[in-house]
């Protein structure tokens, strides 16, 4: 069950839009050309926040500005959406994380926001994802993210006391920059540089276990197998595989939003609560026919079609609901062919592991 006094980490999506392309994403991958998702670009209101931040969060440490397929401050009044959590909840006991491609908007948007951060806890920080040191290069994956608006955009949030953080992407094409990219950050007064693979072991577990995204019957993959870091996490993967007969229903799920130091959910930019960011895809839009199908038609026709929505809940009833309480963490534990509460298949790629 979810023990609502125990929440501590909430993340907030809060738009479905975005300026870039970037290839791996969903919404380029499946929306791009059908309104960003297939209920065109939505995004979370004043009245959605009035409703999730109406009540006091005692034990609120993190709040993480991330989702699945747009990026949070483009929406228009993300500073205002930031403001009302600072009016209701103690900020300064608040860890806020936003992440960013920071291509947009001016940089005294970027100097405001330094401004506003300062409301949160000290430690608080812009992830800024850059995966080159020249525009060309950024651009092979943040496709039409201009590099040089990213710098200027930087460059006034970090000049006004703002915490920021380089995020670069391992890709075998952007390996040979990695060394100057660190070195640049620390030139311009990023805190630090954090290197990241691109859903390798995902990738390979889902492969496994039989199971690939897949849109109007062509496979989408964003499996990057041959970065420096990509390579050790593939054969780690590969390792724990063989070790057993059956990884879908034999590995153990520790989910990341029940963990001691990330308890919580996260909110879509529909204004649906879902436990983790690894859902609202899996349950909001799939396609008939695609191999998981079954398994979202099963837990879709289980409730009413708006049970999780702050447009039509309050936040406590959702959380009350039997899904968080029950039948989520039931499925944890059961098999992927149970008639009731089946295990999830987006749960075993993304949480699954073998016990050592």
């Amino acid at each position: 069950m979810l023990d609502i006094d125990k929440i501590n980490y909430m993340m907030l999506e809060f738009t479905s839009a975005c300026n870039a392309r970037c290839p791996a994403c969903a919404r380029t991958h499946h929306f791009v050309n059908s309104g960003i998702t297939p209920h065109g670009s939505r995004q979370l209101t004043l009245e959605h926040m009035q409703n999730l931040f109406g009540v006091k969060w005692p034990n609120l440490t993190k709040i993480n500005i991330d989702g699945n397929y747009g990026d949070s401050m483009y929406h228009p009044q993300s500073l205002e959406m930031l403001e009302y959590i600072t009016q209701t909840q103690d900020a300064s006991k608040i860890k806020l994380y936003i992440d960013s491609n920071g291509g947009y908007k001016t940089p005294e948007f970027w100097k405001d926001l330094g401004t506003l951060m300062k409301k949160f806890h000290e430690t608080s920080c812009i992830t800024f994802g850059i995966d080159g040191i020249d525009p060309e290069m950024h651009q092979r994956y943040r496709v039409r993210v201009d590099l040089n608006k990213v710098f200027e955009n930087a460059t006034a949030f970090i000049n006004n006391g703002g915490n920021a953080e380089w995020k670069w992407i391992g890709f075998d094409y952007n390996d040979h920059q990695l060394e100057d990219a660190k070195r640049m950050s620390k030139e311009m007064g990023f805190s630090a540089f954090i290197y990241k693979n691109t859903r390798v072991r995902h990738s390979i577990i889902k492969e496994a276990i039989g199971l690939q995204d897949s849109y109007k019957g062509v496979t989408v993959t964003s499996k990057n197998v041959n970065s420096t870091i990509s390579k050790d996490i593939v054969e780690q993967a590969k390792k724990e595989l063989a070790s057993v007969k059956d990884f879908a229903n034999e590995s153990t799920i520790r989910c990341r939003f029940r963990r001691e130091k990330n308890y919580g959910f996260q909110v879509e930019h529909s204004g649906r609560i879902y436990q983790c960011c690894h859902l609202p895809g899996y349950y909001n839009y799939q396609i008939p026919g695609s191999a998981i199908y079954k398994e979202y038609e099963y837990y879709i026709n289980k409730y009413t079609s708006n049970w999780n929505s702050l447009d039509e809940h309050n936040i406590l009833d959702i959380l009350n609901h039997r899904y968080f309480q029950r039948d989520l963490t039931e499925s944890f534990n059961n098999r992927t062919d149970a008639s009731e509460n089946p295990r999830i298949s987006r749960c075993i790629s993304k949480c699954g592991s073998i016990d050592a």
